[in-house]
This record gives C-alpha cells, structure tokens and sequence, in this order.
C-alpha cells in the first residue's frame, strides 16, 4: 500500500522515519483507538505493510484505515486496493490460475435475514459483526442457493468466488462453492481471508467458519484437501501457526503442512487445541486467550 500518498490525500498527520516518534522503515500515525499525547502509536511498516500500535499491538489493515476515516470494513479494503503499489523485493509472486474465465461475478443473495442472523446466532457469532467484516449475504427460498449464508471470497479487494452455507442443517452440502464456470479466480488457488491476513505471520484453519470465529488475520483453505497453489500462496510468511480441527486426518494434513513449509523457509508450527477441541468451538475468551499466547496480541 502507498501509504504516504494515502496519509496526504486524506489529509492525516504522519511522521516519517527519523523524526523523534518514529524509527527507519516506519511511518507513524495517531492511533484511532489510543490517547495519543505521548505521541502517534500507530505505526506502518513500509516493507513489510502492517500496522502495529505500541499500546494495542498488530491490528488489520481495513479495521485501522476504516476506523481513521469512519469508514466500513469493507469500503476500507476497496480504498486499500486503490492504493495498492507494487510487490516489494523478494515477494512471492501468486499462484492463482492463470485460466481465463469470467471477468464479473453474480454473488446471491442480500442482506440477511431474521433467519440467517437466528443460525448464527445459534453457532455463537455475532451476526452483525460477521455481516460488516466479512459482508456476508443471505439467500431466500428461490435457486439453487436457497436458505444459505453466502460467503463473498475476495482477492485484493475484489470479489472472484463466494461459499455458500446451508442454514437448514438439512441439505447433504452444508457448504455449497461457487460453480467453476462462474468464478473469477478459482477458489482452490486462494485462502479465504488473505486480503486481510498481515504479511509476516499467519494462523491457517480448515474453513471459512473457523475464520470467523477466530477472527481478521486468519486464512482458511476451504477444507482438509489442500492445492499446491494454496500451498505455495503459504510461503511468503515468516511464521505459520497451523490450527485444525482434533480429527487424526486433519492433524495429519496439518503436520504435512508444516513440515513442507519447513522446507520453504518458514516458521511452521501445528497447534493442537487444549481439550482436543476445533477452532469453530471455541469461545470468545478461548480465542482472546490462544491469540495471545501464539501472537501475543488481543
């Protein structure tokens, strides 16, 4: 992100590295949630694009931008896309499938409804905060969606793919993907939540729900079965923790996982929950608490 060109077009006050609040490669800016008269806490790292504030630690991206301008989540990450600058040296490139396909995408769905929010509800979310933050959409009776949440799956700012979850507990497909034919990008090339996941660390779970429990910053791989491109999309992290669900085949693929990333260069470490549980079981506090002890932030 072209973070200086976005500061001075949106007229926010910065420090550039050597002055008395900021150090090399930073830029500082006042934190939206601090008081800030001991000076900016909010700092941008230039290389490797992620926010970190002295006193409240990593926060993503689209929640800082959004919360600076009194912006939504997601009209944050589209303003974070049109200040997109270019890869810095020695990124991975992405792997994503080079196939040409549709150039826009039909997501179903609308707001949701009494319902879907009713299901959520049920599984422990908030169905106002998933709403906003992952700009989920509910089906209705009609398609071949019907009674579902729909799961938009965004790749720098644009939608390419969706999932879509039955509400009824009644239909062999609990999650439904997007037809090939329809996708923008093949999903199985992506990880659901990437745009928002910081750039030197990492928590990978199974799913798109496991990602919502355990909040912005995590990435889910749609599933135990693994692509070699969602693998190497994988490689650019310093450091990885692998949370799956207790399941002896899904701790298998996890410790898989990691030691292939091992090879890659990276710090990969398979996590195995406390009283053999998934992520999506966990309570708010569990999160607050596993968070904390990998990352060392709330």
């Amino acid at each position: 992100m072209k973070f200086i060109k976005f500061c001075e077009d949106n007229n926010i006050r910065f420090w550039k590295g050597g002055s008395k609040y900021c150090s090399s490669g930073h830029v500082q800016i006042d934190c939206p949630w601090c008081d800030n008269s001991k000076g900016p806490h909010m700092g941008w790292h230039l290389t490797k694009h992620y926010f970190n504030c002295w006193s409240c630690g990593w926060q993503p991206t689209p929640k800082v931008i959004g919360a600076i301008l009194d912006r939504s989540y997601q009209d944050a990450k589209r303003l974070i896309h049109k200040y997109r600058g270019k890869s810095r040296d020695g990124a991975v490139q992405d792997s994503v499938e080079t196939t040409k396909r549709n150039r826009t995408i039909s997501v179903p769905g609308s707001k949701l409804s009494g319902s879907h929010k009713a299901y959520l509800r049920s599984r422990g979310f908030n169905p106002s905060q998933l709403e906003s933050t992952w700009d989920l959409r509910g089906t209705s009776i009609a398609g071949s969606y019907k009674y579902r949440i729909v799961a938009p799956i965004y790749y720098k700012g644009r939608i390419v793919s969706y999932h879509a979850r039955d509400i009824t507990e009644k239909s062999k497909l609990r999650w439904k993907a997007c037809e090939k034919k329809n996708e923008i990008i093949d999903h199985q090339t992506l990880l659901y939540g990437e745009d928002d996941a910081p750039t030197n660390f990492g928590i990978l779970v199974e799913g798109i729900s496991d990602v919502w429990k355990m909040g912005v910053g995590t990435m889910g791989c749609f599933g135990m079965q693994i692509s070699k491109a969602q693998a190497n999309r994988l490689k650019r992290f310093d450091k990885l923790y692998i949370i799956f669900d207790p399941e002896p085949q899904a701790q298998k693929l996890a410790c898989d996982m990691a030691r292939y990333l091992s090879l890659m260069n990276v710090e990969a470490y398979n996590v195995k929950l406390d009283g053999d549980k998934d992520p999506g079981a966990l309570s708010k506090k569990e999160v607050r608490e596993v968070k904390k002890e990998l990352l060392g932030i709330i």
